[in-house]
């Protein structure tokens, strides 16, 4: 793993999470391991992992992921994402 995407998963599992975290940080990390990223309607995306799919919005209008939520951390990392 790349010691920029070391940084952005430290960031992400810090509590409190860090609002320096840019979403499309975020993106680029979940394509290299493997997950499938696709825009559904409006800001709506579907992120694929495996068989799995976890629908999310994308952060707007700055892009920048202020908060994360719990429910999300928990459901990537039971989906595989690690």
């Amino acid at each position: 793993m790349k010691n920029r995407h070391l940084r952005l998963l430290r960031l992400i599992l810090k509590r409190p999470v860090s609002a320096n975290v840019q979403w499309r940080e975020v993106e680029a990390f979940l394509q290299e391991r493997g997950v499938v990223i696709t825009a559904r309607g409006g800001s709506r995306i579907a992120i694929r992992i495996g068989d799995r799919v976890l629908y999310h919005h994308r952060p707007h209008p700055a892009r920048i992921m202020l908060r994360a939520h719990r429910h999300d951390r928990g459901n990537a990392c039971s989906r595989g994402i690690q």
